[in-house]
């Protein structure tokens, strides 16, 4: 525990089984019944709008497949978006439109539901000796996708962190959240959009760190929410806002530590533990976050 901050780790077998951990947490109990979207061996991302109705969305063979359970059955509409690309992410807004996010290493792409069909935008296009990391996908104020995402320039640690918007003609624009190449990381960071109060903040994952950004005038200020000082965050970032408290979700691989508390001394044969990261952040932590973890308040 720091300060008005909450942390809870608990060990998971893997990456995928921490973060949906998290999720169904959040779910009341309820009988269930488990159905078979499509045999297509991928991974897929779910969302279900104040429709009631529950989205799937998937990459096979080159095209986007999104899924959408109705009472006759799943009815699915298929996108082409190219063969290296996954799923990481899925939005509904209120009148019941799709927004899926697809990513590989090097680019990422925002492909919307609209009235006269599918549009895809290049949220990070791809170019020569750039690295994006795990990226996240959001609503925001006006009920429109964005995406939120960590990159690199070459052989650096240097990230950048990056927010994408719809803008007033439907085009996306992007704006720097961090600059200088702060914070240093081995890979490009994973980061997650989440909506407070009005306000997008982006929460980014690096190393064995995790800040939470947002938005103050013209600049982005952000507070430190877990520093492990040892392993390094696994996998993607989910984030929920109730009221001012921020809820995050994460994984964390760490080497796998001794009786008395010190990693183990061979690293050839250390084993690495994968555990579920949940952080809660009080609305009236404030900017003192920092001081218990001794790191200075982290701004661009």
């Amino acid at each position: 525990m720091h300060g008005n901050r909450r942390y809870v780790k608990s060990r998971q077998i893997g990456v995928g089984a921490a973060l949906l951990s998290f999720l169904v947490a959040l779910l009341p109990a309820a009988p269930a019944r488990a159905e078979i979207v499509t045999s297509a061996r991928s991974e897929a991302v779910l969302a279900v709008g104040r429709d009631g109705l529950p989205r799937v969305a998937y990459v096979a063979a080159g095209e986007l497949h999104v899924a959408t359970r109705r009472s006759d059955g799943w009815q699915d509409e298929a996108v082409e978006v190219g063969i290296a690309v996954r799923a990481g992410g899925i939005v509904v807004d209120g009148r019941g439109r799709v927004s899926v996010l697809v990513q590989d290493a090097s680019k990422i792409l925002l492909v919307r539901r609209l009235a006269g069909g599918w549009r895809i935008d290049r949220a990070a296009p791809a170019l020569p000796g750039r690295k994006v990391g795990l990226a996240g996908i959001g609503l925001d104020a006006r009920g429109l996708p964005a995406v939120a995402y960590g990159l690199q320039v070459g052989s650096t640690r240097a990230t950048f962190l990056r927010i994408a918007t719809v803008g007033r003609r439907g085009r996306l624009v992007t704006a720097a959240i961090t600059r200088g190449g702060f914070p240093s990381s081995p890979v490009p960071p994973a980061a997650a959009p989440v909506l407070v109060r009005g306000h997008l903040h982006v929460v980014e994952a690096y190393a064995a760190a995790a800040i939470e950004w947002q938005p103050d005038g013209r600049r982005w200020v952000g507070q430190f929410l877990f520093d492990g000082r040892i392993g390094s965050i696994s996998g993607r970032v989910l984030s929920i806002a109730v009221g001012s408290d921020t809820f995050t979700a994460t994984a964390l691989a760490s080497p796998q530590l001794t009786e008395g508390n010190h990693p183990q001394a061979c690293p050839q044969n250390a084993k690495s533990a994968v555990e579920m990261l949940i952080i809660e952040t009080s609305a009236n932590c404030g900017q003192d976050i920092s001081r218990p973890l001794d790191r200075p308040l982290a701004t661009p």
